[in-house]
């Protein structure tokens, strides 16, 4: 007997440093990135178009770490305004660079895989982290092809 499971849907405030995800972006048959484009990965996790799956198992993307850009200091009763989209992937993706090294066993530049951060909306979309600044680091195949084993501490 054939049995169809599916991993438990999350919402970026479930994850964890670790979950191995499915995303549900649409590729198009000829797409050379099956598993997606960050952009398209980004917007479909925010969504909550994400999936649990096991890392043993075949997934597109790994959470590698949870990161907040450092808040620049302001005078007192001074308002720091929330960074555009722009400003947040300019913050953290250096931050996430910087975590990819110890969760993966292998330094990024060389690596078979690469790193993103999927920055929260900062219109409103982000209701799901009280500061706005929450974002999430993501490992995936350089290739754009399926992982079918855990790329944390893989030494890949």
């Amino acid at each position: 007997m054939l049995a169809l499971t599916t991993g438990a849907r999350v919402t970026p405030a479930d994850l964890q440093v670790g979950d191995c995800l499915f995303v549900r972006v649409v590729a198009s048959q000829s797409d050379a990135r099956p598993v997606g484009e960050p952009h398209d990965v980004a917007g479909a996790l925010l969504a909550g178009g994400a999936e649990r799956a096991g890392c043993d198992a075949s997934h597109g993307h790994e959470v590698s770490a949870i990161v907040v850009p450092p808040v620049p200091s302001t005078a007192p009763g001074e308002v720091l305004p929330l960074l555009d989209h722009d400003q947040m992937e300019a913050a953290t993706a250096p931050l996430c660079d910087a975590a990819f090294a110890s969760y993966v066993g292998h330094a990024l530049e060389g690596s078979r895989y690469v790193t993103f951060p999927v920055v929260p909306d900062t219109d409103g979309g982000a209701a799901w982290v009280a500061d706005g600044r929450r974002t999430i680091c993501v490992v995936a195949r350089s290739d754009g092809q399926w992982m079918d084993h855990p790329a944390h501490a893989s030494g890949e």
